[in-house]
Formats: C-alpha cells, sequence, structure tokens
C-alpha cells in the first residue's frame, strides 16, 4: 500500500517539476531579453567611443604633423640666420682685420689728431 502511494505521487510531482521548469525557462527567457538589450545599448556606446577615439586620433596626429612642419621651418629659418651671421662676420673681419681694417684704423688716428688739433686751436681762440 506504502509502494501505491508512492506510485500515485510520481505523477503530480513530475507535473510540478514540469512547472517548475517552465516558470525557469520563462525566468531565463526575460533576463535573456534584458541582457539582450543592455548588450546592444553598451555594443552601441562603445562604436561611438571607437569613432571619438578615432577622430581624436586623428586631430592629434594632424596636430603633431603640422607642429612638425613649423618645427621643420624654424630651423631652416635659424640655420639661414646662422649662414648670414657668418658670411657678415667674414665681412665685419675683412673691414677690421684686413686691408680695409688698416685704412679705417689710419682713419681714426687721423681723426683722433684732427680732434686733439682743433681743442688745442679753440683753447688759443677762446
Amino acid at each position: 500500500m506504502a509502494e501505491d502511494n508512492i506510485v500515485s505521487l510520481v505523477p503530480a510531482l513530475l507535473r510540478e517539476i514540469r512547472d517548475e521548469v517552465r516558470s525557469t525557462n520563462t525566468r531565463l527567457d526575460k533576463l535573456d531579453e534584458r541582457l539582450s538589450g543592455r548588450i546592444d545599448e553598451t555594443n552601441t556606446r562603445l562604436d561611438r567611443l571607437e569613432r571619438r577615439q578615432t577622430e581624436a586620433d586623428i586631430r592629434l596626429s594632424t596636430s603633431l604633423i603640422e607642429l612638425q612642419k613649423a618645427q621643420n621651418a624654424t630651423t631652416e629659418a635659424v640655420r639661414a640666420l646662422i649662414a648670414e651671421t657668418r658670411t657678415l662676420h667674414a665681412r665685419l673681419d675683412h673691414v677690421f682685420i684686413g686691408p680695409m681694417g688698416a685704412k679705417v684704423r689710419e682713419h681714426e688716428d687721423r681723426l683722433d689728431t684732427l680732434t686733439i688739433r682743433m681743442d688745442a686751436v679753440e683753447r688759443r681762440a677762446g
């Protein structure tokens, strides 16, 4: 008789298990829908972030290229100034040290002599 009770309970237990499995499947389906929506939102945000990052990388690269061009132009200008300064130094050396320098020094000596003589004349006259 106890076996008959157990046998009669088996279909009821199986139905109860089936109902719980269906309930669990329904909850899992709802969870799947919610997670799918969140995953889609996350993917959309990641796509936007990736696009913004790419745009920022392009802007940064462009700025770096422009900065490099400006630096190259500045370097060339400085090199040109250095070359021009060297040329000017050579010309000044020629004037002060070379043959022109002797004439310049000779003129300065003559000017000093004339200044001294003028001072003497002014003192006598004055």
